[in-house]
């Protein structure tokens, strides 16, 4: 009786650490999910700005190809960064 009472003990504390150790893994894994996800976000913030900035330069590129009398673009007319 003795040694089924330590089996069924040792079997208890081997469940109960393998749940702390898969809790500790699902923690784990949450933080480095929710960081990656911060990271994709910020380049799909990044690449949107980007499109954005392109998208005001070929607008500039344009303007100065239609106004070849002026030759020179207005200040008002450059793109974002500017």
């Amino acid at each position: 009786m003795c040694a089924y009472k330590l089996r069924e003990r040792d079997l208890a504390n081997t469940a109960t650490a393998a749940g702390t150790s898969m809790n500790e893994d699902r923690r784990v894994t949450n933080e480095s999910l929710q960081r990656a996800r911060a990271v994709v976000n910020e380049d799909i913030k990044r690449a949107r700005r980007t499109a954005l900035v392109l998208e005001h330069i070929q607008q500039a590129i344009l303007q100065a190809k239609e106004s070849l009398e002026r030759g020179l673009l207005m200040y008002e007319e450059l793109p974002a960064p500017w």
